[in-house]
């Protein structure tokens, strides 16, 4: 083992691993991993696994050694200077919020490139294995969800879905709180002891996490994953996946006690809640915070894209628009805005009346109102809405 100077416990997670931050002769600080001596082939496995999602350019704890000691085995990894993501993303605006949830859904989906081994069992039997024991865990739980019953109801009318589901390496826990945001501001993926082979939807059932943290976050993260093009049988197939493990929840929650028992039942509540008492697929915590109040898709605006890509090619074409368009001189500096609902709008939107309009109503956009379209709305959309300063199609 590389030889350290300096040793210092981490004191958190559920891994029944001992975690270190230790310092080598060289001064560099790295992540020391100690297990116990009958986990050693699945740490292995794990390790070599790491290899190869690493290999894939992954942002990650990066795998460096393993090897046998007196108290098992242990593997040493890169060590992460930053912050806990789920500590920080709510210092941060909508935009950023959803933007690195973004960038986690576009690493899944290339963590996902790795097959499942050739000898895998059938997705289908398997999971409606898993399905079945976690029905039963929770029919014999003496604590029950007050409508526990629409989750195996949605279980039981969707489990055709699971039919011919593609598999492949999963992380197996990705969620907000495996990640971290380093020191450069890019977001780290770590903790991968849980990973597993698997259909790669299934992995977003740790999603629940990220959307109690952060809907936004979790909402870009599905974006990000699917390029904006999000399938109605993934979300069929989420809310499955979501019922199956918010079921077996309550009974792992027993044994650690009423702190955790309480996390779940609420947890269990605001499913059920999101999901309309599992009558509606699509999660309510689900929205694209780049559309504007008034329908607009600032994802595809030039002077949104010139701003969040600092590029000035895209910032005189937008500048261009406006002299051509409304006559309008401005500035190239005032071509800047991270989108109509962030705190940095454009210029020319600081005094959108159909923001202050909807904030006076207390909406989250015009399409809720019950006037909507009302006749000025309905103009000014004929004419702008999606129409004008626009790159490409609006998602």
């Amino acid at each position: 083992m590389t030889e350290f100077i300096k040793t210092e416990l981490i004191a958190k997670g559920w891994s029944c691993d001992k975690k270190y931050r230790v310092q080598a002769t060289d001064g560099m600080a790295y992540l020391l991993r100690i297990t116990p001596r009958e986990k050693a082939e699945s740490r292995f496995s794990m390790f070599e696994m790491m290899q190869r999602v690493a290999a894939l350019g992954i942002p990650m704890c990066q795998p460096i050694e393993y090897g046998a000691c007196d108290e098992g085995v242990y593997s040493l990894q890169s060590w992460i200077d930053g912050s806990d993501a789920e500590d920080v993303i709510h210092t941060l605006s909508d935009a950023e919020q959803y933007a690195y949830g973004i960038e986690a859904g576009r690493i899944l989906k290339k963590i996902h490139s790795i097959p499942a081994p050739k000898t895998q069992e059938n997705w289908e039997t398997r999971f409606n294995h898993k399905i079945d024991r976690k029905i039963k865990m929770y029919s014999e739980c003496p604590i029950k969800y007050d409508n526990g019953q629409a989750f195996i109801d949605y279980i039981n009318a969707n489990r055709y879905l699971l039919k011919d589901r593609p598999q492949c390496y999963q992380h197996g826990d990705y969620h907000i709180g495996n990640m971290m945001i380093d020191q450069s501001g890019k977001l780290q993926i770590i903790d991968f002891d849980r990973y597993d082979f698997g259909d790669p939807w299934e992995e977003f059932n740790r999603i629940v996490w990220c959307a109690q943290k952060t809907p936004l976050f979790a909402s870009g993260m599905v974006d990000g994953y699917f390029n904006g093009d999000v399938p109605f049988e993934f979300w069929r197939l989420l809310a499955l996946y979501i019922s199956s493990n918010t079921l077996s929840s309550v009974p792992w929650a027993i044994p650690f006690g009423q702190t955790e028992i309480d996390t779940m039942l609420n947890q269990a509540r605001e499913v059920l809640l999101w999901y309309d008492g599992m009558k509606n697929s699509v999660p309510t915590w689900y929205r694209n915070p780049l559309l504007c109040f008034c329908g607009h898709d600032c994802s595809c605006c030039l002077t949104y894209l010139a701003t969040v890509n600092n590029d000035d090619k895209l910032r005189k074409k937008s500048q261009q628009f406006y002299k051509d368009e409304f006559n309008l001189d401005s500035p190239l500096e005032k071509i800047h805005c991270f989108g109509g609902r962030s705190d940095d709008v454009f210029y020319l939107c600081k005094d959108c009346p159909w923001m202050k309009c909807v904030k006076e109503k207390g909406l989250s956009a015009c399409s809720e109102c019950a006037e909507y379209p009302c006749k000025p709305l309905a103009e000014y959309q004929t004419k702008h809405v999606n129409k004008c300063n626009q790159m490409g199609e609006p998602k």
